[in-house]
């Protein structure tokens, strides 16, 4: 016995159709309700056979009381026609064959369509097995009208094709619908084969793609460390053998070693970040913020600047994405100050607004006349600050001032998520 049987739903598998869907608006054929409304619409349909036969309801006339009886005991049989389809279609026959026997008239049309159902329910929602008995007991009693019936060969003949079409039609009709589902299921898990093996496909892809990134990633790691890495190490360890050598007098030596190892350090982390499968299992180096104003003394101390620093912004006033991006800005312009107009002093300022945060930098061009050495560079400082400030929503400029200066001019939100930083 299938679960779907005595669900008071539609099956779960089911394709609604026109046969089989609903036996009224809303209530479903295959569910324990549908059961029930054609149970009762088999009990009203046998009131009106009884009172058209009859003409009135005659309880005194045995006939009467036959044909309700029938309809009684068919409209119960279809209640157990999902549960016990067999027995079912057989109590109905009986009735059928009953009525007709003890009335003598034709056949009740209540009960023939209470039998209709009950055949089309077992072949529709029955096993294998109970399809095979009904149908074996449908051409049996089609045989049994052919040499039971009275008659010339030519009308038993008729008989029998007569039962033929009245048994086979139901379990003709049920049989396509089963039939329909199964197909529809079968298109359904083809299509869901299909749409598997698609994503497979595209997994693939994308890890092909992702082990070629990793591969890269590792080929630029390893350059990296054979080439970069190697050259910085030597620039340290000469710097430091010239520092021991000068002594307290070796401040410019002592800033290039500071330099190429820090310059080292930076590069070994790049190099774990490329060579790691997952970098975001890498330890977390948070960058600093503009609050930290000793770093940017130590990066002027060490690149030979006379930094004017006038920071009046509360750390509470920014966020920790808006000082990070504040930083990278200033340090920036501080290596651009050391790099195009060396030994000139660099006033940093910073001050927040109502929604923004002013940082500038301004330092005297080596020669006010021609530029000094702002312009033999590639500019690339200056669009590193720029793509800095955009990341998080603001602008930042870079360009020589109406006095002989050069200005970098930064305006950065105050509310900036963490994650627009660029890294």
């Amino acid at each position: 016995m299938t679960p779907s049987r005595n669900a008071d739903r539609p099956d779960a598998e089911h394709v609604p159709s026109a046969i089989d869907d609903w036996v009224l608006p809303r209530l479903p054929y295959r569910s324990f309700r549908g059961d029930v409304a054609m149970s009762v619409g088999i009990v009203l349909l046998g009131v009106l056979v009884a009172f058209t036969v009859f003409g009135r309801w005659a309880p005194e006339d045995d006939r009467s009381v036959i044909v309700m009886v029938a309809a009684l005991v068919s409209a119960g049989a279809l209640l157990l026609k999902r549960r016990l389809p067999v027995l079912a279609v057989g109590v109905i026959a009986g009735m059928l064959i009953g009525e007709a026997a003890l009335t003598g008239r034709g056949t009740n049309l209540a009960v023939l369509i209470a039998l209709f159902d009950a055949l089309y329910a077992t072949a529709l929602v029955g096993s294998r097995r109970e399809r095979t008995i009904v149908t074996l007991a449908c051409a049996v009693a089609s045989v049994a009208v052919l040499v039971l019936s009275t008659g010339s060969v030519a009308e038993r003949v008729q008989y029998a094709l007569s039962a033929v079409a009245l048994l086979g039609t139901p379990l003709f009709i049920a049989t396509a619908s089963r039939q329909r589902d199964a197909l529809v299921q079968a298109e359904k898990a083809r299509a869901g084969a299909e749409a598997a093996r698609a994503d497979a496909v595209v997994r693939a892809a994308v890890a092909e793609r992702e082990q070629a990134v990793r591969a890269e990633r590792a080929t630029l790691a390893r350059d990296l460390h054979d080439a970069v890495a190697a050259h910085l190490s030597a620039i340290a360890l000469q710097s430091g053998a010239a520092v021991a050598q000068a002594g307290a007098g070796g401040s410019s030596m002592r800033a290039v070693r500071e330099s190429s190892l820090e310059a080292l350090s930076e590069l070994r982390q790049l190099i774990d970040v490329l060579s790691a499968d997952d970098p975001g299992e890498l330890p977390l180096r948070v960058p600093p913020g503009l609050g930290e104003t000793e770093i940017l003394r130590a990066d002027a101390q060490r690149l030979g600047i006379d930094l004017v620093l006038d920071v009046d912004v509360p750390r509470e006033a920014l966020t920790t994405a808006t000082s990070r991006v504040l930083m990278r800005i200033a340090k920036e312009a501080l290596v651009n100050a050391a790099r195009h107009a060396p030994g000139s002093a660099v006033t940093v300022t910073a001050r927040a607004g109502l929604r923004e945060v002013v940082l500038r930098a301004v330092n005297r061009l080596t020669d006010p006349g021609t530029g000094g050495g702002a312009g033999l560079g590639t500019g690339l400082g200056t669009v590193i600050m720029a793509e800095q400030a955009s990341a998080v929503g603001g602008v930042c400029r870079a360009g020589p001032g109406d006095d002989g200066t050069w200005v970098v001019r930064a305006e950065v939100p105050r509310h900036v998520p963490a994650q627009a930083v660029v890294s």
